[in-house]
């Protein structure tokens, strides 16, 4: 077929046309071995990112197919084509190999068919390092909102539109800053606003959220200041094999007996706001903290001074080391619904810090 659509009356050029596409393929076969996505993955990513049609883009060869039959100059259609898919895996095995932490943040959440035709576009705009960072900054940011709220909004195609125009650093610059704006104030993109956003971290019920684990090392990572020790250099993927989430007052008190065993009450029938359990604060983010397997399982529904002493001695965690900040009495350490809603409104005021939309 390509033999077919790269004749020519002249058999130098059909030769210098086949060379050309022999080189690009090698590329390609070099890149395949170094990749970690589907070599079918990767061509749908950059036909989403060339076709016109982005996300909604028809089925790779029934699009080829199509787009051969429109065209009249086939060959440097085919050569483009070709060269373009080589460049595509370049942008893969780039983003597979940058140490840029929003691009690191983005491949934990195992959401890149989201990212790549942004990239493979920005790529093949030859935007500047700069533009290829924010891109992946506002990326990071926008899955992150879309993954913890969940539901049946769909964000491709808020984005759609975006991918298919930004063709140029100029437009790909000019076009995050529209979706910037949307978020603020578009009623139609309000899924992944600020009060979205916030709205779901506050709620009553945070854990087993899409997104609890990576929301708490981010908080983490939030608190390795000056002001904070380091913490040991802990990858996400050390997190999610290692670290599990632990409710700090447990989700069972030791002999059904909270107040005996330094936590607070957990059903208030008079004023249940009060209470741990019955006033929604036991899963909320505010009594959820990152903490090892095995710590976890050695501490399980523990009295809470006892839980206490433990915390940070397993690892350098800052947030487990700041646990004491919460409580009142130092000497006689009670963690209570005071406590648990102190915590929870310093981790959402991070949460508006660390994926602020003017940082972008």
């Amino acid at each position: 077929m390509l033999q077919l659509y790269l004749s020519s009356d002249n058999s130098d050029v059909i030769n210098e046309n086949i060379k050309y596409l022999e080189n690009e393929f090698a590329k390609i076969y070099q890149r395949i071995v170094s990749v970690d996505e589907k070599e079918d993955d990767v061509l749908t990513y950059y036909w989403r990112a060339v076709s016109g049609k982005g996300y909604y883009s028809p089925e790779l060869v029934e699009g080829v197919k199509n787009a051969l039959t429109e065209t009249q100059e086939k060959t440097e259609w085919i050569k483009n084509f070709v060269s373009g898919i080589s460049g595509a895996f370049d942008t893969v095995l780039k983003v597979k190999q940058s140490d840029d932490s929003f691009i690191s943040d983005l491949r934990y959440f195992n959401n890149m068919a989201l990212a790549y035709p942004f990239f493979i576009k920005a790529d093949s705009a030859q935007v500047s390092d700069k533009t290829f960072n924010r891109l992946a900054r506002f990326l990071e940011n926008i899955i992150f909102r879309s993954l913890l709220r969940g539901g049946r909004a769909d964000i491709e195609s808020r984005l759609h539109w975006f991918l298919v125009n930004g063709n140029t650093e100029e437009s790909i610059n000019s076009g995050i800053d529209e979706m910037l704006n949307k978020l603020k104030t578009d009623w139609w993109w309000g899924y992944w606003s600020d009060a979205e956003m916030i709205r779901v971290v506050d709620g009553g019920w945070f854990y087993g959220n899409r997104v609890d684990n990576y929301l708490l090392w981010k908080y983490e990572l939030y608190l390795c200041n000056d002001n904070h020790p380091k913490p040991h250099k802990v990858t996400f993927n050390d997190l999610i094999r290692n670290e599990s989430i632990e409710h700090i007052a447990p989700q069972t008190p030791t002999d059904g007996n909270p107040v005996a065993n330094g936590y607070g009450m957990y059903d208030d029938k008079e004023n249940p706001g009060n209470g741990i359990a019955s006033g929604n604060w036991l899963n909320c983010v505010g009594n959820l903290m990152l903490i090892s397997q095995s710590h976890n399982s050695s501490i399980g529904n523990k009295p809470f001074a006892q839980k206490l002493e433990s915390y940070g001695k397993d690892n350098l965690l800052n947030q487990q080391r700041e646990i004491c900040d919460f409580v009142e009495d130092k000497s006689n350490p009670v963690w209570d619904k005071a406590a648990i809603e102190k915590r929870h409104n310093r981790i959402l005021e991070a949460v508006k810090d660390i994926w602020s939309l003017d940082k972008i």
